[in-house]
């Protein structure tokens, strides 16, 4: 199965956005991990502990990195990015966590796993 990573700023409409993306995706069969869901964001989201989960999590397990609107303005975000873009893990760029959104339908169709699909019907 393919696993998108959430990446973005800190924030509590990111954090709402998070949660609606990673409901439209898991109800589309597509795994995904927000790095909130460590429950430790709320401490210290800059710690070198923080970093260190969020790159182990990329390198063992992540296939594709999805960014939140305003992401730019995360230093954490922006290293996610960057490990992206050195491994080559497909990046999708939504701007709403809404089901019409091209990008969100794409990283939908690029992730859905297709054994999944034939439990729904």
């Amino acid at each position: 199965m393919k696993v998108i990573f959430i990446a973005g700023p800190f924030s509590l409409t990111a954090v709402e956005a998070a949660w609606q993306y990673k409901e439209i995706l898991a109800k589309n069969f597509v795994g995904v991990f927000y790095s909130f869901d460590l429950g430790i964001g709320v401490l210290d989201i800059a710690s070198a502990y923080f970093k260190h989960l969020c790159g182990i999590f990329l390198r063992t397990t992540a296939s594709a990195v999805l960014v939140l609107p305003g992401w730019e303005q995360n230093e954490i975000a922006k290293d996610v990015v960057a490990y992206a873009k050195k491994y080559n893990l497909d990046i999708f760029y939504p701007k709403l966590p809404n089901i019409d959104d091209k990008e969100l339908r794409k990283a939908i169709s690029w992730g859905r796993a297709p054994w999944l699909m034939t439990l729904k019907k």
